[in-house]
């Protein structure tokens, strides 16, 4: 049996990783001559080290490393858009060609679907690598994955050395401090890929099966915002090149990585002034946010963004671009609700009311939707510079109390009312007034009410806390309040 080995450095593991890898695999090389290597890293990667360490990947003989691609940043090559994806591989190209390498090759890391064939025979790759668990049975060698009239010829690549005989190829995964070891083992067996495809050929026909990682629950509201910006992009620029990045799996799969929401929303700011956008600038447009088939609407200035999902009555989310601030971002995620009523001396909680848009406009920085209900209730939402504003009408027949509610990321969070002393909001609580500030080290958020009203706080368990400033009423009037970040 045949070997190869195949060496992965990931988006993840960063730049001093990236340089001990292709230290290590270039110090392999130069006492194992006959040997050769499949190579991945990101190109990211590949872009840093041609700056910073040029001689060090001189180092890589050409005819000796088989370069794999898959995307600037690592990207879930299943999770994102085609437009994307031909974005991600189109700058790593970019990275490899500024460095001297052409790739040899396509690698998916843990996920498949068929339209992969397509993306890799578009990039002119003929070869996918990816893990052989994706096999219902193990394959002895390379073979053919079709689709749809097109083919590539699929690696498989196993944690381990196959234990079988025979005239087979087996790509083994190998950490760079292990190939010195797996190199003077399997020496004589080791070949290259295309070495051995062009004397044995391809194999049998592979099947991988489908396979496609989703962003972890905590990391799905990042996703959905993430794909909202990597829309719209100002060509080659570094904001190009930062939302690449962002793409990263390990942002969208790994909770315990550092947040990415703050490094999204400097990156937003970014994005506005590569485009030009003057304060004066707004947006207003229809989306389906969360891929369920119905649209909800987007709106943005250079100060602030926000999803409105009418028929759920929802924020889907409200950044503070200014601030650098995710308002409504807490995890676990709570629904940030528009008009949220209790009914009743007893507080009856009706079911959520579907909304409707009945009307928007825009202008200079500025935008309004109005909501409407079959009801009669209705939200008019002004968003205006940083400040968003709601008006709240809900008509009933008994005693109501209502009002938004809305989860706020703050760590540590203090309030004060109308002025008065400030006191830690650890703890819930319930206030009555016109002003309420609340506030953590990092960010603030005036909350105003042009009548009294009172407010509920609760602290969540996961950081954050949510607050419901609500009016008692019979189901007359229109109440106003507005809450401003800063």
């Amino acid at each position: 049996m045949h070997v190869v080995p195949v060496v992965v450095a990931t988006h993840a593991s960063g730049p001093e990783a990236w340089e001990r890898t292709v230290a290590a695999v270039a110090a392999c090389l130069d006492r194992h001559y006959h040997a050769s290597v499949v190579l991945r890293l990101p190109g990211a990667a590949i872009d840093h080290l041609a700056q910073e360490d040029r001689p060090l990947l001189d180092r890589l003989e050409a005819d000796r490393v088989l370069w794999l691609a898959g995307g600037f940043s690592d990207p879930l090559v299943t999770g994102i858009g085609p437009e994307e994806l031909r974005l991600q591989l189109d700058r790593e190209r970019t990275a490899m060609e500024m460095a001297g390498i052409t790739p040899g090759g396509l690698w998916v890391d843990g996920e498949w679907e068929p339209g992969l064939v397509s993306v890799a025979r578009d990039a002119g790759h003929h070869l996918v690598f990816f893990f052989a668990e994706l096999l219902a049975e193990p394959a002895p060698s390379p073979g053919p994955i079709e689709r749809a009239g097109a083919a590539v010829v699929g690696v498989p690549v196993s944690a381990d050395r196959p234990d079988v005989d025979g005239e087979g190829l087996a790509a083994v995964m190998v950490a760079p401090d292990a190939l010195e070891e797996f190199l003077s083992e399997h020496g004589k067996h080791v070949t290259s890929v295309t070495r051995f495809l062009s004397e044995h050929g391809p194999g049998g026909r592979l099947a991988p099966r489908l396979s496609m990682p989703v962003p972890h629950p905590s990391r799905l509201g990042f996703y959905r915002k993430l794909m909202l910006r990597a829309s719209v992009q100002p060509g080659r620029s570094p904001v190009s090149d930062a939302l690449l990045r962002l793409q990263s799996r390990e942002h969208l799969l790994d909770p315990a990585a550092d947040d990415p929401e703050p490094d999204l929303l400097e990156t937003a700011v970014a994005l506005d002034r590569a485009l030009k956008r003057g304060e004066s600038w707004v947006e207003v447009k229809d989306v389906d946010f969360d891929a369920d088939g119905v649209d909800e609407v987007y709106v943005e200035t250079t100060s602030a963004a926000l999803v409105v999902d009418p028929a759920e009555g929802v924020l889907a989310f409200w950044d503070d671009k200014d601030g650098s601030w995710p308002v409504t971002a807490v995890q676990p995620s709570v629904p940030a609700v528009l008009l949220r009523r209790l009914v009743g001396e007893e507080g009856t909680e009706p079911a959520p009311e579907p909304l409707f848009v009945q009307g928007r406009s825009q202008g200079r920085g500025r935008a309004e939707l109005l909501l409407g209900s079959e009801s009669g209730s209705s939200v008019r939402l002004d968003l205006d510079g940083r400040k968003l504003s709601l008006e709240l009408t809900a008509p009933a027949t008994e005693t109501v109390r209502m009002g938004p509610e809305l989860p706020l990321r703050l760590a540590a969070p203090r309030l004060r009312v109308d002025g008065g002393p400030w006191r830690d909001a650890d703890e819930p609580l319930a206030v009555s007034g016109h002003r309420f500030r609340l506030a953590d080290d990092h960010h603030s958020i005036l909350i105003s009410a042009l009548r009294p009203c009172e407010m509920f706080v609760h602290p969540l368990e996961g950081g954050g806390l949510v607050v419901w400033p609500h009016w008692l009423t019979d189901g007359t009037g229109t109440y106003h309040i507005s809450m401003s970040p800063s």
